[in-house]
């Protein structure tokens, strides 16, 4: 490998690390973890529905939601008057092995 080469990859494209970090703390909020638990244990849920479930009040909810949904997280739909929201399972696996493989290069490097 060329040095070229070896400079691009020890490069950050910081757009990219900022849009990451963006992604990580949006679920790395306990409320919205609880939010997407609930999520997790439905198909899809009225924002009404999951705030009465979380005890929570409605803005917060829509709030959270509205986070997680800028990050492509989770997807609304309208069903009538409401706004029904679900995980976005493509993008959960991404973070998941984003996750995963961050933790695996720590660890690799750690030893």
């Amino acid at each position: 490998m060329d040095s070229s080469q070896e400079d691009q990859q020890n490069t950050l494209n910081f757009a990219e690390v900022a849009k990451a970090a963006k992604i990580i703390r949006a679920v790395k909020h306990p409320l919205r973890q609880r939010i997407l638990n609930v999520l997790n244990e439905h198909e899809d849920i009225s924002v009404t529905a999951l705030y009465r479930e979380l005890g929570i009040v409605q803005a917060v909810a829509s709030q959270s939601l509205g986070i997680m949904r800028k990050e492509k997280i989770v997807v609304a739909k309208r069903d009538r008057h409401l706004m029904r929201y679900s995980i976005n399972p493509g993008q959960i696996k991404a973070i998941s092995a984003f996750t995963k493989n961050i933790i695996l290069t720590d660890n690799l490097t750690s030893c």
